[in-house]
């Protein structure tokens, strides 16, 4: 079992807004969960201050992390 803990500090709303960041955060959490590989994928947001988010992803393996780290929709998230 691998842990992998990603720390999204979304100062990225500068080029876009909170809402529109949690649109894309939320569609890659769902496609994530569906992956073979995947025991748990969490999205938090921070109550003090919306714009940090911790995402905590659980997996099989690194193979299946490697995986995550090409698809599409994690690519999205990269991209924004």
């Amino acid at each position: 079992m691998f842990i992998l803990i990603r720390f999204i500090s979304l100062l990225l709303s500068y080029f876009f807004d909170i809402k529109e960041a949690l649109t894309i955060l939320e569609q890659v959490t769902d496609a994530s969960r569906k992956e073979e590989g995947n025991i748990s994928y969490v999205l938090h947001q921070d109550v003090n201050n919306p714009l940090k988010i911790i995402i905590l992803e659980e997996w099989k393996s690194q193979k299946a992390i490697d995986f995550h780290n090409q698809t599409e929709h994690f690519q999205l998230l990269k991209k924004n």
